[in-house]
């Protein structure tokens, strides 16, 4: 027992010097370089305090302001989502380039209120999913036709929905791009190359979101002119990404093509615009050259 306590004892011992022996060097190197820890001291002070106060201000404004504009609407709106579709605790990204939640819901509540039996979609995925998700839970019937000029999304959306039993209210369309001319056009435009046998000839409801915006000078205008011939006296239209310049020009756009168009602006994330027809029914100001033919493919 001795022996333990004598080495328990030399232990502490040991570490009692070494600590000795540490604090003196520190003591001597803070002697010797005590100019230059002062300054670092004070810049590290001065680097920290700036920090926060960069902190607090961009918390208090920036940060806030993105918050409560930003994440806080898309939260809501997908906890919204969460309850109007199937229950299942996860559904198919909506970010990157996936359509927003705060668009999403706005569209299902669109569908919820008018009742729309013919829907047409320009992209598929995300959005895809709820409107189908959304005909079977209102169970007052309708269809989707979404148009998908990338194959393996488009196949990712058939397995998607085949997955959660909707594929008897969605068709998955593959159309690759081609291109289009219009009438004040300098530039071609890249657009689905669709068999429109394979559209209804009548549109309750349209959603645009895409193609993808980068391919040529407002690349989502040929909607317009090739799809909006189709659309019923009391259709809506639906437009995402309108926040970016070329989608924000296409009210004035199709409006020289449609003077009856009516626009309503959304508060959005990307941004979002509603179309419809004010009074009359489309073959009544439909322009002659948009009755025969809109468009050229080429």
């Amino acid at each position: 027992m001795g022996i333990v306590i004598d080495m328990v004892l030399m232990f502490l011992a040991t570490v009692g010097a070494i600590a000795i022996v540490a604090c003196g060097v520190a003591a001597v190197f803070a002697l010797r370089y005590a100019g230059k820890i002062r300054r670092l001291s004070r810049r590290t002070t001065r680097a920290l305090k700036g920090f926060l106060q960069h902190w607090e201000k961009n918390s208090t404004e920036e940060n806030n302001k993105h918050f409560d504009r930003v994440v806080w609407p898309q939260v809501e709106s997908l906890l919204s989502l969460y309850r109007i579709m199937d229950g299942r605790p996860t559904i198919t990204p909506t970010r990157r380039w996936a359509a927003s939640p705060d668009f999403i819901l706005r569209v299902i509540r669109h569908v919820e209120a008018a009742e729309p039996k013919v829907i047409v979609e320009c992209s598929t995925g995300t959005s895809t999913i709820a409107i189908a998700t959304a005909l079977r839970q209102f169970g007052r019937g309708g269809h989707v036709y979404a148009i998908e000029n990338h194959p393996q999304f488009a196949e990712a959306t058939r397995q998607e929905l085949e997955s959660r039993g909707l594929s008897s209210y969605a068709t998955i369309i593959t159309a690759p791009l081609a291109q289009f001319r219009y009438e004040g056009f300098e530039n071609d435009f890249n657009w689905y190359g669709v068999n429109y046998d394979d559209l209804p000839k009548e549109i309750d409801l349209l959603v645009i979101d895409g193609p993808f915006g980068g391919l040529n000078p407002y690349a989502r205008y040929p909607a317009g002119p090739q799809l909006f011939p189709r659309l019923t006296r009391d259709a809506h239209v639906f437009l995402d990404d309108a926040s970016r310049r070329d989608e924000a020009e296409l009210p004035r756009l199709w409006r020289s093509i449609y003077p009856d168009l009516g626009v309503r602006e959304h508060v959005a994330e990307k941004g979002m615009l509603e179309f419809f027809f004010l009074d009359r029914k489309m073959e009544t100001f439909l322009p002659e050259q948009l009755k025969s033919e809109s468009a050229v493919g080429v």
